[in-house]
């Protein structure tokens, strides 16, 4: 059985003979690609880390603007708000103020219309009065009246009077 632990001179020498050989291939054909090669992928992370934070720092300034946006836009609801409220009760202010001013209008109105009933029925009952004057009159003139002949006309007036 061979000793595996044994150092053969000659195997080492041809051994680092074809290490070196394989060295100046590789450094020779493979190093240049392989060195661009991973440049290039570091060179590709490094721009791709960068177009993320780009991306990150626009994604945050797009969402700042947003919440500006939102926040503009909540304002203006509540300015919204505010004056449709303010219209609101500018509205039911005139209209209690144009409907105090029927109410007076129909007040002065009926008042009005109570005055000309109450002068209309004066005028009636002093076109009755002077009706009745003038009836009394022509019936006193027309007799000659004694006292007791007065006072029966006066009675007789005074209980045609409720009558008429």
């Amino acid at each position: 059985m061979p000793n595996f632990m044994d150092i053969s001179p000659g195997l080492m020498l041809w051994t680092l003979i074809n290490f070196g050989l394989f060295f100046i291939l590789l450094a020779k054909f493979a190093w240049k690609p392989i060195v661009n090669a991973l440049s290039t992928r570091e060179k590709d992370i490094e721009d791709s880390i960068t177009r993320a934070e780009q991306a990150n720092i626009q994604a945050q300034k797009i969402l700042k603007e947003n919440e500006e946006k939102m926040a503009k836009a909540q304002q203006e609801m509540m300015q919204i708000i505010r004056e449709g409220r303010a219209q609101a009760d500018a509205q039911i202010q005139s209209a209690m103020q144009e409907a105090e001013h029927v109410k007076k209008q129909k007040l002065d109105e009926a008042r009005d219309e109570i005055r000309r009933a109450k002068d209309q029925a004066m005028q009636e009952l002093k076109k009755e009065v002077s009706a009745m004057v003038v009836s009394a009159t022509e019936k006193i003139l027309k007799e000659k009246l004694d006292q007791n002949q007065q006072k029966r006309l006066i009675d007789s007036f005074i209980a045609e009077m409720p009558a008429n």
